[in-house]
């Protein structure tokens, strides 16, 4: 096995860990902190909630939750597998997978009765399990995919997108419940955004400098990964004396992980420097 192949190998290892770690944290946090005080995750988890909610009330119809979140995504993985990513995807599924079975199996377990630490812990468990999902590449499924869509076509913020698109769940959670747990679920799913951001989108851009003697075959690739401007700088390795080149070029946080790793791909050897980018002037449009 050639040292390039073990590397993808170890990457894609990591990357799996890391959304299957994220996925349980996620369940973990809903099944301690957000059932048991009768509060409502964000996104399809929520909608799920809703959805068992009025078939119970309403039809005298019991529904699993884990089976209705899995069937809910299913039209969301047909959107991104074609409009975001089928490595995104694919990951989403296994993400998705894993929470829609812990959520079938795993009875709820009230670990406190203050309200105010389910939201908080809550938050910081979903928040996590969310954020480390998408860091490594992948989601905990549902309107992340959407906003993971929305966010990269508009290089704002996965949370925003997020926080806008759970307000509509508070809504129906007050009309179909009662106000006091809405408003609590909204203190929820503001804890939970500034988890994700913390974790995942602290810095929105990302400038990378790579230094490299496979210039034009790096220059190709990154082009048509992330479909970005390159700027070339001439450089000359001090030690060595031999002539390289340096790229420059500004990416959201969302393709840093996939561009880190295609770098690695094509040139094992090349430097690379990323710093976080706070403001840009100037176009930083997608290239065609």
């Amino acid at each position: 096995m050639s040292v390039l192949n073990y590397f993808d190998r170890q990457s894609r290892m990591y990357q799996f860990l890391a959304v299957i770690i994220g996925a349980v944290v996620y369940a973990v946090g809903f099944k301690l902190f957000i059932q048991p005080a009768a509060l409502y995750s964000g996104g399809l988890s929520g909608v799920s909630q809703l959805l068992v909610l009025v078939s119970e009330r309403f039809f005298n119809i019991p529904l699993d939750l884990g089976v209705i979140l899995f069937a809910l995504n299913i039209p969301l993985f047909i959107f991104g597998w074609f409009k975001v990513s089928r490595r995104f995807t694919l990951l989403s599924i296994l993400s998705v997978g894993i929470t829609s079975t812990l959520f079938a199996v795993l009875p709820p377990i009230a670990i406190s009765d203050d309200t105010i630490v389910n939201v908080v812990f809550g938050g910081i468990l979903v928040g996590s399990g969310v954020g480390l999902s998408l860091r490594y590449g992948g989601s905990t499924g549902g309107m992340d995919i959407i906003t993971m869509y929305l966010a990269g076509k508009s290089d704002q913020s996965f949370a925003k997108y997020s926080l806008v698109m759970n307000i509509v769940i508070i809504f129906f959670a007050a009309i179909l419940n009662d106000i006091q747990p809405a408003l609590y679920t909204l203190i929820l799913l503001y804890v939970q955004s500034l988890v994700v951001n913390s974790i995942h989108t602290s810095h929105m851009k990302y400038t990378l400098f790579i230094i490299t003697s496979q210039a034009d075959e790096l220059i190709d690739a990154l082009t048509q990964a992330n479909h970005r401007g390159i700027t070339v700088f001439d450089a000359v390795g001090a030690y060595t004396n031999q002539p390289k080149k340096t790229l420059m070029t500004v990416v959201t946080s969302y393709q840093l992980y996939d561009s880190q790793e295609l770098i690695h791909r094509v040139d094992q050897q090349a430097f690379v420097d990323i710093l976080p980018t706070h403001q840009i002037q100037g176009r930083f449009a997608k290239v065609k």
